[in-house]
């Protein structure tokens, strides 16, 4: 008996290993910690679509060879609106709460790539969506890697697309007395001292709040 508890404390701390071949990434190319969430409010107009917010994530290969890749992707919440997932080759969109799988791909040595997800709301709303990254073993075919078959699972990050609507949350009341220790603008910009519009105030008992200044 003492064999076997012995034998399942080990296969379940090998399960909760995660693979850091492959970490979620800013532009930069600066990790993101596995379990981080995100929040993302700022829209995107080009003209060209819809307004959109995107993901801002990218997956970055951390080793100095070709990683095989995959990614699950869980919608727990979606107000509105579609989900666009362009990973690591073919678009998919979405509309409903789900998990799905993307297709295999892989990362060259060093490669950072844009995993251009975007929230493409058509009201106020959010979108709460779970990144988790799947290192591949796969074989080399004619046109490059195919037949993937999981090897390990990588970080997961989750980010919440946010579209608030400003009337909601106009005459907010901030209870106690704890000290601001950060305001932001609704596109994540500090900034020193109030401005005209919505700001996002940090607290320093870790409270989070949004208020318009008129």
């Amino acid at each position: 008996m003492f064999l076997a508890a012995a034998v399942f404390s080990l296969t379940a701390m090998a399960d909760d290993e995660i693979d850091t071949s492959l970490q979620f990434a800013d532009e930069n190319g600066n990790v993101i910690e596995s379990g981080s969430t995100i929040v993302r409010t700022e829209i995107t107009d080009n003209g060209f679509a819809d307004p959109f917010i995107s993901s801002g994530l990218y997956v970055k290969n951390t080793t100095d060879e070709v990683v095989g890749v995959a990614m699950d992707v869980t919608t727990s919440k979606i107000d509105n609106g579609s989900l666009s997932f362009c990973f690591p080759m073919s678009c998919t969109y979405h509309t409903s709460v789900e998990t799905f799988s993307s297709d295999g791909g892989s990362l060259e040595a060093s490669e950072l790539k844009d995993i251009q997800t975007e929230w493409t709301p058509t009201a106020y709303g959010d979108c709460v969506v779970t990144f988790k990254l799947k290192v591949m073993d796969y074989t080399e075919g004619s046109n490059g890697p195919t037949n993937f078959s999981l090897k390990a699972y990588g970080p997961e990050v989750t980010v919440n697309f946010s579209y608030p609507d400003p009337a909601g949350i106009n005459g907010v009341e901030i209870s106690g007395t704890s000290e601001i220790v950060a305001r932001y603008t609704l596109q994540g910009q500090r900034i020193s001292t109030p401005q005209r519009g919505l700001n996002i105030v940090k607290y320093a008992d870790g409270r989070t709040v949004k208020t318009i200044i008129k």
